[in-house]
Formats: C-alpha cells, sequence, structure tokens
C-alpha cells in the first residue's frame, strides 16, 4: 500500500517538472525566434550559434564566426575525410 502511494506522488511529481520544463523551452524558443526576426529585418550578418557551455547562446558576426572556425580547425589539425568511415563500424 504505501509502494502504490510513492510511485503515485513520483509520477506527479515527474509530470510537474516535465511541464515546467516544457513551459520554459517554449518561452526560449519564442524569445529565440523573436530575437532572429530582428537580427533578419536588420540584415546586418549577424547569427545566433549555441555556446560551449551550458544552454547560452551567443550573439556574433558571420565573418568572425567563419575566422574562429577556420582557426579552430587548423589549431587541431583537422583533416577532411574522403568518405563516410561509419560504414566500417
Amino acid at each position: 500500500m504505501q509502494n502504490t502511494f510513492r510511485y503515485l506522488a513520483n509520477k506527479k511529481i515527474k509530470e510537474i517538472e516535465t511541464n515546467a520544463h516544457y513551459a520554459l523551452h517554449k518561452r526560449r524558443q519564442h524569445n529565440l525566434k523573436q530575437i532572429k526576426t530582428i537580427l533578419e529585418k536588420k540584415n546586418n550578418n549577424l547569427r545566433i550559434p549555441k555556446a560551449d557551455k551550458g544552454r547560452t547562446m551567443v550573439i556574433i558576426h558571420t565573418d568572425t564566426l567563419k575566422q574562429k572556425i577556420n582557426s579552430f580547425i587548423q589549431e587541431n589539425q583537422i583533416i577532411s575525410l574522403d568518405k563516410d568511415p561509419t560504414e566500417l563500424f
């Protein structure tokens, strides 16, 4: 009997957490969409990539983003492959 109440309580807690997370996610998506719309209207070559850590976004100029990507590729000696190696595995 006690396990039944624990199970039901745990289920309700998970529902509350999921609904709260869903609401925050929807709000975050709405805000991000508004920011992207404003940036597109101004036509100033700004991008919104995800940051390295956390759930943050960064507003950065397109040329600066390309420069950072190229420097990352050169610093880490990344090479381009001719074909997809996942077929081997």
